[in-house]
């Protein structure tokens, strides 16, 4: 009997899940107006995030 390696499928999954989180982020800063004194470091963060993000999956997948 032959196992399967889902250590790929996995850490798709997982990647999915981060960007699922990352992009709920980018909404929530999306919808604060801009007066608002949070709305630069929501977008700082959720930016990095993104950029972090793409780097890790491309070398991931």
């Amino acid at each position: 009997m032959t196992t399967v390696d889902n250590t790929q499928i996995e850490i798709y999954n997982q990647s999915m899940q981060v960007r699922k989180c990352i992009d709920a982020l980018k909404d929530i800063y999306g919808n604060v107006p801009d007066d608002d004194k949070y709305i630069s470091l929501l977008s700082l963060i959720g930016d990095r995030l993104d950029s972090e993000f793409e780097s890790l999956f491309k070398l991931v997948i």
